[in-house]
């Protein structure tokens, strides 16, 4: 009925080969896979494509090249509702 930890991890593995299919990426992913925190931005009610969300300021940063002042115009919104949540 439980499994081990070697079989929960080979398990794990083979998932990666599946969705990976490339050895540098599935070593990438376990390089940070344990290192994760939980991430609240999902959490907070703000969209990721909302005007102010994260993937579209994280998309313009990319394209103009102004990683900073992209991050600046979404922060109060983040900050708000962080403080709420």
């Amino acid at each position: 009925m439980w499994k081990t930890n070697t079989e929960l991890s080979d398990e794990f593995y083979a998932t990666l080969v599946q969705r990976f299919n490339d050895e540098s990426s599935i070593d990438a992913y376990l390089s940070i896979f344990d290192k994760t925190t939980l991430d609240l931005m999902g959490a907070l009610g703000i969209s990721r494509f909302a005007a102010n969300g994260w993937y579209g300021a994280a998309n313009l940063a990319i394209a103009n090249g102004d990683a900073r002042g992209e991050m600046d115009k979404i922060r109060p919104a983040y900050e708000d509702a962080l403080a709420s949540y």
